[in-house]
């Protein structure tokens, strides 16, 4: 049986980002380097930076001094964002506004945003 894109993308990017959650940043050459001996393509090493940063879950900076590409976690909304659903999503590649499969259309992401609210509004009542 033939993977889709999706089915083999999507594991890149979760291991990607476990990575980089324990890491916080990583030069891009050795990021490569890591997923290219478990075997992945650089095309899809490629292609799952690409969606972390969309989700502007990461960015890329010069590192100081050394001139090399550093990858680094964003931290916009906490933790939380590590439970996003999109991460796992089979539709991501095919997921955007106004498509077949859409954010404001998605049940799972609906359920995380609210769960993300209720949990802010109870972290708020607390303090």
């Amino acid at each position: 049986m033939n993977e889709t894109k999706e089915q083999k993308l999507n594991p890149l990017t979760a291991d990607l980002w476990g990575l980089l959650m324990n890491k916080q940043q990583i030069k891009l050459a050795e990021l490569y380097e890591i997923f290219e001996k478990r075997g992945e393509q650089e095309k899809n090493i490629q292609k799952a930076i690409e969606i972390l940063q969309e989700l502007s879950m990461i960015k890329g900076s010069n590192g100081k001094g050394s001139g090399d590409l550093l990858v680094k976690v964003q931290n916009v909304i906490g933790k939380e964002i590590e439970d996003l659903p999109c991460l796992g999503c089979q539709a991501l590649e095919k997921c955007g506004v106004g498509e077949n499969y859409s954010p404001e259309n998605c049940n799972r992401l609906s359920l995380w945003i609210r769960d993300l609210r209720k949990k802010r509004q109870q972290k708020e009542n607390e303090d």
